[in-house]
């Protein structure tokens, strides 16, 4: 189903009209993985522990821990990053629940080794999306993501065969690496299916 909307940083998702997390899970490509830098942020909410979660992943951590390298199922981080929100923002929706935990991506991605090379040639919002075509390669496998300069102060970003969270948790994502570079967006989201979509980026600067 075709959805389109805007928002803005402090806009709240709601989730009527979309789909839910049970649907979400069941539509996420079990074949599509993600590195565990980004499950750092999420076990530390969650207190290290995803026991309470185990019989809804496909392959907990063996040892109980991400490596920051390895790949993980998609879908075992969403199901994680999902009672991660619950917990941190129970009084919000799941979709602005979702969102606001996953605009820390950037900052997980910034604290490893790569992270730190990346951003030693970005140097604002701008250089930040010429280089984000890479950073989804080396974060995740599964889909596409393009990225399009339309105008001085805007950018289209374009997610092909994605996943079923894409207006929440990707567009949380973007706007966190609006922040990491002192902007704030306004965000065209533009769903052709529940894992396509284009995110036209307006941004300002942070007041």
């Amino acid at each position: 189903m075709a959805r389109r909307f805007i928002t803005t940083f402090d806009t709240p998702l709601l989730d009527v009209g979309f789909p839910t997390f049970e649907e979400r899970v069941a539509a996420t490509d079990v074949k599509q993985t993600v590195k565990g830098m980004f499950f750092d942020d999420v076990m530390k909410v969650l207190g290290g522990d995803a026991t309470p979660y185990a019989a809804e992943l496909i392959a907990p951590a063996r040892s109980g821990r991400y490596l920051p390298f390895s790949s993980y199922p998609l879908r075992d981080h969403a199901v994680l990053a999902y009672h991660a929100a619950r917990k941190l923002h129970p009084t919000l929706s799941m979709r602005e629940g979702v969102r606001r935990l996953h605009r820390g991506n950037i900052e997980a991605l910034a604290r490893t080794t790569v992270g730190k090379v990346l951003m030693s040639i970005v140097g604002d919002v701008k250089s930040g999306f010429a280089h984000l075509e890479e950073a989804f390669r080396v974060g995740r496998s599964g889909g596409t993501l393009a990225v399009q300069t339309i105008e001085e102060r805007a950018i289209e970003v374009r997610f092909v065969g994605a996943n079923p969270w894409i207006d929440c948790s990707d567009l949380g994502t973007l706007e966190g690496m609006g922040s990491f570079f002192g902007k704030t967006f306004r965000t065209e989201v533009d769903l052709e299916t529940d894992v396509d979509g284009s995110f036209i980026c307006r941004w300002r600067d942070l007041d």
